[in-house]
């Protein structure tokens, strides 16, 4: 390997080591990716080492109040879970996010304990 491309590869490995979000993770032989529902990543990777859920409100559209005449923001509550996966110290640590049964997004925390 020459020196120019032992740099390049390092400058690469650089910049893509500050990025924490991926659109699919590895779960032993199994790949898990966006989309996925909390019953199939559970059969794939087993049970999660936390979780934490809230509710956020999300826009759903407007309408015109008849009385006021006002536009008013029609929203609905949506159940959010963020799970963690902690597969140990040589394994980087991911955080999984549902909304409403269906997996958003992927990111990693470093490496697990």
């Amino acid at each position: 390997m020459t020196r120019a491309s032992l740099s390049y590869g390092v400058l690469i490995s650089m910049l893509l080591g500050g990025l924490t979000s991926a659109e699919a993770m590895r779960c032993g032989q199994h790949i898990i990716a966006l989309g996925y529902t909390k019953a199939e990543v559970v059969d794939r990777c087993g049970e999660p080492a936390a979780i934490d859920q809230r509710y956020e409100e999300e826009i759903t559209g407007t309408f015109v109040d008849p009385v006021t005449k006002q536009s008013v923001l029609r929203t609905v509550s949506v159940l959010v879970e963020e799970w963690t996966y902690n597969f140990g110290p040589h394994s980087l640590l991911y955080l999984l996010l549902f909304k409403d049964n269906r997996l958003m997004k992927i990111d990693t925390r470093g490496y697990g304990y």
